[in-house]
């Protein structure tokens, strides 16, 4: 198989992204400036402001099975693939379209009595219309972007080894061990603009403006003419923007994931269907932050991406799903009251269902209130030597009791890193769920039925308490455990089949 991929084009070459190789005149020059897609004054007359497109996207597959037994099956494969990230068309990535558009603001020039401007009549006259193809554009402020090199898609390899076996004549057994590694993820660690974490050696003069005394003393000038922000904000890869965001294209991100599946089912028969599931696995990430705003934010050290790598946020080493269907044994053409007529209809066609699933808790991550003068995104705390990070939990009552100790804990000192990982080996409670339902079917003719539903969700009402708040600066809630599932819902209904 072989996958073209091509990265995102717009339709009428409304966009533009920031290259940081062409230099910015609104920035004495220094790399870093807008560029423009599509044809005319000032644009690049391309459609494509990426560095090219992928063409080894080539994913080999194989898969092979062999019966060394009447009721022995060993199969294994292997195949790999690709999926678009957002400058592939991945997720909702849109392209930015900074200098494409406008938000100008009129008032009414008499508290309101007349309007600031009349549709009628058009936009007043000194109202400037896009584009403003502009390479300068933007300066001063923050600015998204699409990797330029972000041409290659995500990298998936898949394989797995496994063993089905035969019990009786309608039951099977399937023990396997499946595995994956995933290479050039979308990650949220990337912050094109963070200042380089080396830098924290200068302390407090990183937060003094570029022309204090101590800073000019200390060697530092102006990055260009007119600059006047802190030394923090020259020491910036680009100290002419304040963020460059390249979340929905930057994907130099890894994960491997290592699992033990067994799965025994009965196939259906004497009425009854059964598969019970169960799963040990591990997944290590180094791209958990590329779901930031789901799971966490971005990275804490751009210039150090491996404190990332540790468990994944969404990590559940242990989950059993049971599943059943069964028809009572009642009714036409069953073992019992097998008669016809009216009472034939109302004592078959009964059926009984569920769903039910435990699983581990995934891992909890901790932080303090950032005062890095880096601009990046969070920090960490220490970890206290021999301190249990986690309280005693077994007759938890949120209420009263705390889930995290806090006194494992320590704020970092200043223009310092703490050293907690980024996920503990602390897990939320875990999940258990019971779901069932009852279903009746009642024949008119032989395509034409009547079906009942009655269903129970989170039938025994289990309220699963979610995570704890984790800001160590928030002495007063931290540890708190404030949510929780919902409780137990049922539903009607009735359809009518023909």
């Amino acid at each position: 198989r072989w996958d073209y991929l091509p990265t995102m084009t717009e339709v009428n070459n409304v966009y533009s992204i920031m290259d940081p190789t062409v230099p910015n005149p609104a920035a004495g020059g220094r790399p870093g400036a807008l560029i423009f897609a599509g044809e005319g004054p000032g644009r690049t007359g391309r459609e494509r402001l990426t560095n090219g497109i992928s063409y080894n996207n080539w994913g080999p597959r194989l898969g092979i099975a062999w019966q060394p037994m009447k009721k022995v099956v060993v199969r294994s494969a292997y195949g790999i693939s690709y999926y678009p990230t957002g400058a592939l068309g991945g997720g909702n990535a849109k392209p930015p379209a900074i200098g494409f558009e406008a938000s100008p603001s009129y008032f009414s020039q008499d508290l309101g009595l007349n309007p600031g401007f009349v549709w009628d009549n058009g936009f007043p006259q000194d109202y400037r219309r896009p584009p403003f193809i502009d390479p300068g554009f933007g300066v001063g402020g923050s600015i998204p972007m699409w990797d330029p090199n972000a041409k290659e898609p995500t990298n998936r390899q898949d394989w797995n080894f496994g063993i089905q076996y035969q019990l009786g004549e309608n039951w099977l057994l399937d023990v396997a061990y499946v595995g994956s590694k995933s290479t050039r993820l979308s990650t949220g660690v990337v912050n094109y603009n963070q200042v380089d974490s080396r830098f924290l050696s200068l302390g407090e003069l990183l937060t003094l403006p570029i022309g204090d005394p101590a800073v000019v003393a200390a060697g530092f000038a102006p990055p260009y003419p007119g600059f006047s922000g802190s030394l923090a904000q020259a020491l910036r890869p680009f100290p002419q923007y304040s963020d460059i965001s390249a979340t929905n294209s930057a994907n130099f991100g890894n994960s491997t994931f290592n699992s033990l599946q067994v799965k025994l089912e009965k196939q259906f028969s004497q009425g009854l269907f059964l598969l019970s599931s169960y799963t040990w696995s591990k997944t290590l990430t180094d791209a958990s932050s590329a779901l930031s705003g789901f799971f966490s934010t971005s990275a804490r050290d751009q210039y150090n991406r491996k404190l990332e790598k540790g468990l994944a946020q969404f990590d559940v080493p242990s989950r059993l799903v049971v599943a059943f269907n069964y028809e009572l044994p009642i009714g036409p053409g069953k073992p019992v009251a097998d008669v016809k007529g009216a009472a034939g209809k109302i004592l078959g066609g009964w059926q009984i269902n569920g769903i039910m699933s435990y699983q581990s808790g995934t891992p909890i991550g901790v932080d303090v209130s950032n005062t890095l003068p880096l601009f990046n995104s969070r920090n960490v705390p220490n970890m206290v030597p021999g301190a249990n990070p986690k309280l005693d939990t077994g007759n938890f009552d949120p209420a009263k009791d705390l889930f995290l100790n806090i006194g494992a804990f320590q704020i970092p000192a200043p223009f310092t890193f703490g050293n907690a990982p980024s996920l503990l080996n602390v897990r939320v409670f875990p999940s258990y769920n019971e779901d069932f339902g009852i279903m009746k079917r009642t024949y008119i003719r032989e395509q034409m039925n009547f079906e009942f539903r009655f269903e129970m969700f989170n039938a025994f009402n289990r309220h699963i308490f979610y995570g704890p708040a984790a800001t160590v600066t928030d002495s007063f809630n931290f540890g708190k455990v404030s949510s929780a599932s919902g409780g137990r819902r049922g539903q009607f209904a009735l359809k009518f089949n023909f």
